[in-house]
């Protein structure tokens, strides 16, 4: 790929968002897919090439991405958002679902926000259904204990609140004397910015909706006469 090449059709892309944005109000935000940008700079599928010379040809056209597109995370299917104006730091996530969803399995029992629940399975199979955790509850006054349906995605993700209810309805149908509920754990923004969520909240099943960001805290410890830094990874889900 030729690189004076790749660098003008990048250019020519950050143009072309540059003149969608100007005159808008500067809180305007475009969504993109990369796949898109990629295409509508003539190439078929993505390169890191194409993405450095993307991401610093939207930083020369003074447009902000709320992810550069030459980050390792994201993929042709990923959206990206754009605006004249900068975004919030991106929070921190989990690097993977699969790592989200361990953290939430060692949870179970412990104390905070899991400590009522015991594991039934990972990777729940129902039907045509694989539910990411199933636990029940240990305690529930005044009735029987609930089966919970835990469904994470790393990054917000709407429309996992129709995929929740159908894993409800199919525990539902399969054992109607069980009661069950279901927690959504996502990345920030999620309940706050989903109509989906808002309309079915009310519904005959109990959906709760946490988010969650990864902090870090940095300990200095001291052992005679060698100094040793110790990286402390809390991963603390918060409700909203």
């Amino acid at each position: 790929m030729n690189a004076d090449i790749t660098s003008k059709r990048a250019r020519i892309v950050a143009d072309d968002l540059a003149k969608r944005l100007q005159g808008k109000p500067p809180e305007l935000v475009l969504r993109r897919k990369l796949s898109t940008l990629v295409a509508d700079a003539g190439y078929q599928r993505t390169s890191p090439a194409f993405l450095n010379e993307l991401a610093a040809a939207l930083v020369a056209t003074s447009i902000h991405s709320d992810y550069a597109p030459n980050d390792s995370s994201l993929t042709s299917s990923s959206w990206l958002r754009l605006s004249l104006a900068p975004f919030a730091p991106t929070p921190l996530l989990f690097r993977s679902e699969k790592d989200l969803e361990s953290f939430i399995v060692q949870s179970l029992g412990a104390p905070g926000m899991f400590h009522d629940l015991e594991l039934i399975g990972r990777q729940y199979r129902i039907g045509n259904h694989v539910i990411d955790i199933l636990a029940k509850e240990r305690v529930h006054r005044g009735g029987k204990p609930r089966h919970v349906v835990i469904e994470v995605k790393r990054n917000a993700d709407e429309a996992v609140v129709l995929q929740t209810l159908r894993y409800l309805d199919a525990l539902s149908t399969r054992d109607p004397d069980t009661p069950v509920r279901a927690i959504i754990v996502t990345g920030p923004g999620g309940a706050a910015h989903s109509s989906t969520f808002a309309d079915h909240v009310t519904s005959r099943y109990e959906i709760g909706w946490l988010t969650y960001e990864v902090t870090f805290n940095l300990a200095v410890r001291h052992i005679g006469t060698d100094h040793v830094e110790a990286l402390t990874d809390r991963r603390t889900p918060a409700a909203t």
